[in-house]
């Protein structure tokens, strides 16, 4: 289940882990990204597909042109 540079699923093992900006030391964690139509291990796989059943949110889903657009106004407003 190693991860899939395509789909982005699967297994990130500590050998892959991600170094945080300005910083040299590698982050030490593993961990699954699970989609519903991605692969994951069958002893996590019903766990798993309960929890992301189970999540929701009454959030409205945002607006990326919007939130960018909020974005560079605090930026601007920032560094001005």
């Amino acid at each position: 289940y190693a991860q899939d540079p395509v789909k982005r699923d699967g297994y990130f093992s500590p050998s892959i882990s991600e170094t945080a900006k300005n910083h040299t030391q590698r982050d030490l964690k593993e961990f699954f990204h699970i989609y519903p139509w991605g692969r994951y291990p069958a002893e996590v796989s019903d766990a798993a597909r309960r929890l992301l059943l189970s999540l929701s949110t009454t959030q409205q889903p945002r607006d990326r042109d919007v939130e960018a657009e909020k974005a560079r106004a605090r930026s601007r407003e920032r560094f001005a």
